[in-house]
């Protein structure tokens, strides 16, 4: 939107071919795209080809990344967080058990605390989804699939409208949700990292070369 504000619609070259049926004009300039990536777990959602031996992509794997042709840097590091409603037994629970401790975003709990409580869950295959798996799968820990939702902004709408808690990524706390609190899981750093993506050979705008710099600040 910097670099072209009347724009509605932006794309790659191919993807206006295949997605959108349209021919891009010969002569046109194009602009920088950029897009934040979860870096986690690229290497491990592959599995090799019985024949050829080498990993290819499985239905876990979002998307992948040719590092030889592209630059990932990561901008971003998010905790992931329990988000409870302050007016459930298991807030009361939480908070009187929570712990403080300065390596983590918020007061820490043992994550065997939620065993058997109710949960808002993100789509299958999606990064936080996944992440979240493998810490209950690590300690051996079981919640109640309540909602499955498909974005983190409908998890904490799910957990302000006391429905059940969710797990979510520090990233997304909003201060202005008063009626949600926060808490660390004390066993774990489980972090997500979120990265952008560029080709090696491009040379990047002064604009996004802003953007990448303040969206480091976070790491």
């Amino acid at each position: 939107s910097m670099q072209k504000p009347e724009a509605t619609l932006v794309a790659g070259y191919k993807a206006w071919q295949e997605k959108f049926h349209r021919q891009v004009l010969k002569g046109e300039k194009g602009i920088d795209i950029s897009y934040t990536y979860n870096l986690e777990n690229i290497d491990n959602n592959l599995i090799k080809d019985k024949k050829s031996g080498e990993k290819i992509a499985t239905n876990n794997t979002p998307k992948m990344i040719d590092k030889k042709a592209f630059n990932c840097e990561v901008v971003q590091k998010e905790e992931l967080v329990i988000a409870v409603n302050n007016g459930t037994d298991l807030y009361r629970e939480l908070d009187k058990k929570s712990v403080k401790d300065p390596k983590k975003d918020f007061p820490a709990v043992d994550i065997k605390a939620v065993n058997g409580q109710q949960f808002a869950m993100l789509s299958e295959y999606m990064p936080i989804r996944i992440l979240t798996k493998d810490i209950l799968d690590m300690y051996n820990v079981q919640v109640v699939e309540k909602i499955e939702v498909s974005s983190n902004e409908a998890l904490l709408a799910v957990v302000e409208s006391g429905v059940c808690s969710a797990f979510v990524p520090s990233g997304i706390v909003s201060p202005s949700r008063s009626n949600i609190s926060y808490f660390s899981i004390k066993q774990t750093s489980a972090y997500r990292e979120i990265g952008v993506i560029y080709k090696k050979d491009k040379i990047l705008s002064k604009p996004m070369e802003d953007i990448i710099s303040i969206l480091k600040k976070g790491v």
